[in-house]
């Protein structure tokens, strides 16, 4: 699924950076850091959608995936087979 950061793409671009300059000595923060941004793409349903369902089931799924399993590791294959998608660009 493709949709325009519109506003929010300076804040997905700079959390990404800042998990990229974690890297080499914290990788956790790194790690903290991209998990900001994938929770924060979530929210791009429009707001007709966003109180009732995810835009897409795809991203429903990932939601899920990551909300019942908060708190214990996960991988982006993992994720991406509960939502039924492939890793692959």
């Amino acid at each position: 699924m493709v949709q325009h950061a519109g506003p929010d793409l300076a804040l997905l671009t700079a959390r990404l950076r800042q998990a990229l300059a974690a890297w080499p000595n914290t990788p956790a923060r790194a790690a903290a850091e991209v998990w900001a941004a994938l929770w924060r793409v979530t929210q791009f349903a429009p707001p007709r959608e966003r109180n009732t369902q995810a835009a897409h089931p795809a991203v429903a799924a990932a939601v899920a995936l990551i909300e019942a399993r908060l708190g214990q590791p996960l991988t982006v294959p993992e994720i991406a087979a509960s939502a039924r998608v492939s890793t692959a660009t």
